[in-house]
């Protein structure tokens, strides 16, 4: 039996790409559709044969939804990836736009998220994810582009900011 609800953690900030050179140290290199990190995150925990489900905000606040619909639909999606992939325990991060949710991210761990590549190929055909714009290296894939943009390397990483691991993600604007 779960007998204590797993806690939420809020979603890392997403700094500046100019505060994470690293990405620019020949990495493989996803661009993404510019997101605003605010939404629903769906912790699951499965733990001796039962399940336990907390719902907060992108700052780790719980939140009541049991009214909500298209909330209960996200729910029910990652606790069925979670048992069929036999996830133990994560943290789903979802944004909401005017076609609905997508998925944004997911934590594994306290400091480790799935890379977006990861992401797509695991969950892309039970949710919409973040929108790919590119994949390369970063200093190659500027030259082409214009906007806003979220970075990842397509193997999470994390570097170290303020004495606190941070996922090695980036904000451009170009």
């Amino acid at each position: 039996m779960v007998r204590i609800a797993p806690e939420a953690l809020p979603y890392p900030p997403i700094l500046p790409l100019s505060e994470v050179p690293e990405l620019d140290d020949g990495l493989l290199i996803y661009v993404l559709k510019s997101y605003e990190p605010r939404g629903k995150s769906i912790v699951v925990k499965r733990e001796n044969g039962e399940l336990a489900v907390r719902v907060a905000d992108f700052s780790g606040h719980i939140i009541d939804v049991t009214k909500e619909s298209s909330v209960r639909t996200i729910i029910n999606g990652a606790v069925t990836i979670c048992v069929h992939a036999r996830i133990v325990m994560s943290q789903w991060y979802f944004v909401e736009d005017a076609a609905g949710f997508f998925l944004v991210d997911i934590r594994k761990n306290p400091d480790v998220f799935v890379g977006p590549g990861l992401l797509r190929d695991l969950c892309g055909k039970a949710f919409r994810t973040q929108e790919v714009v590119k994949i390369g290296q970063l200093k190659d894939l500027k030259k082409d582009l214009k906007g806003d943009f979220i970075v990842k390397p397509s193997k999470y990483r994390s570097v170290m900011r303020n004495d606190a691991l941070q996922p090695m993600y980036g904000r451009i604007k170009l």
